[in-house]
This record gives structure tokens, C-alpha cells and sequence, in this order.
């Protein structure tokens, strides 16, 4: 399958908002994206009926949407996995409710620069709730957890620090070095080590452990760049069975939804099913349900 084919996606969870809201779904630069699917539903509550919504995105970008949350499909975007473009374990935030501009991630297949992925679990504080975490390179850098307030602080004694937004897409915030960077539940950064420049980023993975001994795992990213403005991209997401199981194929038998759906979307939906990335039958399956109602309708 050819990366120009590959289209993004990102998985729904069961929360209701009014039929009459609408998202913006924009590239990095904010401009509009059209011709993205997105699939959104209501579940049924108490004096709400069941609503999916199946719809394309315009020349503005905008689709009206069900619910908060949806898969969106589009050509040479990556993957959006609830409601962010990595899997839980990779994710750079918790994932959150679409908001009213919601943000893809262009797929550039002649971009080939390597990253390396660890985890780290915590074991003994260096002092009461702090944590050291490790990294592969830039040895000066000392990397703390604080076990109280879930923040990260990577710390230099010099000033050679770039802060990032995130590990993947993003690059240096301002290009302002720094000598400390600290975020909650993740933080990426630039450092320069034998006259090479790396990135790394730190995200927290899963806590565990309550009153007892903590558990909590970390994801390090680590990628040696040309430099702060080289575009770093996760690898593509397939659907799993798990997805699609906690999506809403099958949920309600053989009954049919009240549906939102653009002008023409029966001669279109057709065309999504080739281009999911690795394409699979679960993700087979979802869309041919989806299809199902469109048709009968």
C-alpha cells in the first residue's frame, strides 16, 4: 500500500454531545483539511436517541459530529488513536475530547530519521517521591520524576537545553536553550552531546502502585537529528481487534441509528476501506457496518 493511500483515524469513545456541533480539522499549519471522513456516534441515554455521524470535511474542513470523539480517515495523514495520533502507551497527553480545531499530522515518506524507544519502570527515590530516569545519551543531563505532582524536569548545569512541545511533529519551542525543562506526564527536549544533537522525550506510560511501592512506567524516545527543525514521525498504528471492540460495531444488533451524513457519502465511503492503514478485517468489518446503514437509509 502506497504511504500517499494511508489515512488517519481515531477511535470513538462512548460520550454524548448535542447533533448540532461541528469540528475543524486542520494540517499543522492550521489550514483546512478537506475530504476527511469522520465518524462520530451518540450512544443512547435517557431521552437521547442513537446517532452516528458520518461525514466528509469540506473546503473550510468542518464536519458535524455526533459525539466528542470519532474515527477520522484521510489520505497521507497518520493515524489518530483516541483522540490522539499515537496508541495510549506512546502518548505524549491523556487523550482528550476532539476540540473545535482539530489538529493531523502529515505522513512524509521521504522522511527516514530513526528513533529508538525504551521503558523505564521506577524502582528506589533518590529522595522522598523523586525519582531519577535514565537516558541513552547526553549523560549531563540529569532527568527527575516527582512522584507527588507527576512532573518530569530534565536538568543541565549549563545553558544547552531546547525545550519541544512533544517528541514527534513538533520541533524547538522557541530555539531558546535553557538549562532546565519541566512539563507534567511528559517532556521533550534537544541537548547536544559529542557534537551531535539528540532529542529525547520522556512520556509517563502507567502508574501503578498506590499506598505501596510505586510502579510507574516511562517511555524514552531518543533520536539523533540533523537538527531542531527535523520533522520526527511516529510509526503507523494498525487497527487491532481491540479497537474495533471497543468501538461501535456491533453494539446494537440489527437496530438502526438516526445518521448525520454529507452529500454524496454513499458514492465515497466505499473508497475509505482501501485506504486504512494495514488494513485488516476487523477494520474491514467496521466500515462495512458503517456502510450498512448509509445504504439503508
Amino acid at each position: 500500500m502506497k504511504l500517499f493511500f494511508i489515512i488517519a483515524f481515531a477511535l470513538i469513545s462512548i460520550t454524548g454531545c448535542s447533533t448540532n456541533e461541528s469540528i475543524k480539522v486542520v494540517d499543522p499549519e492550521g489550514n483546512p483539511i478537506k475530504g476527511a471522513l469522520v465518524i462520530s456516534e451518540q450512544i443512547r441515554y435517557i431521552a437521547q436517541p442513537w446517532v452516528l455521524g458520518v461525514y466528509i470535511t469540506g473546503a473550510k474542513g468542518e464536519a458535524r459530529v455526533a459525539s466528542d470523539r470519532g474515527f477520522i480517515f484521510k489520505p497521507g495523514y497518520f493515524p489518530i488513536i483516541n483522540a490522539s495520533e499515537l496508541s495510549d502507551e506512546l502518548s505524549w497527553e491523556a487523550p482528550s475530547l476532539f476540540s473545535k480545531t482539530t489538529k493531523m499530522y502529515p505522513i512524509k515518506i521521504d522522511n527516514n530519521i530513526p528513533v529508538q524507544t525504551s521503558s523505564y519502570t521506577i524502582s528506589s527515590p533518590i529522595k522522598e517521591d523523586l525519582f531519577a530516569i535514565p537516558t541513552e545519551v547526553c549523560g549531563a543531563i540529569d532527568v527527575t520524576y516527582n512522584l507527588k505532582d507527576s512532573h518530569l524536569n530534565a536538568r543541565s548545569n549549563n545553558t544547552d537545553l531546547i525545550a519541544s512541545r512533544r517528541f514527534f511533529f513538533a520541533s524547538g519551542s522557541n530555539k531558546q536553550k535553557v538549562s532546565i525543562v519541566e512539563q507534567e506526564n511528559n517532556i521533550a527536549f534537544y541537548c547536544d552531546d559529542d557534537g551531535e544533537t539528540f532529542k529525547v522525550g520522556i512520556s509517563v506510560s502507567e502508574k501503578a502502585g498506590g499506598s505501596g511501592k510505586p510502579a510507574h512506567k516511562f517511555t524514552i524516545f531518543t533520536a539523533n537529528v540533523p537538527s531542531t527543525e527535523s520533522y520526527l514521525q511516529p510509526n503507523i498504528k494498525c487497527m487491532t481487534r481491540e479497537d474495533v471492540s471497543n468501538s461501535i460495531f456491533g453494539k446494537y444488533g440489527d437496530s438502526s441509528p438516526k445518521l448525520l451524513i454529507s452529500k454524496h457519502l454513499k458514492d465515497n465511503i466505499g473508497t475509505f476501506k482501501e485506504t486504512i492503514p494495514c488494513a485488516n478485517e476487523h477494520s474491514t468489518k467496521l466500515l462495512n457496518y458503517i456502510e450498512k446503514y448509509i445504504h439503508e437509509n
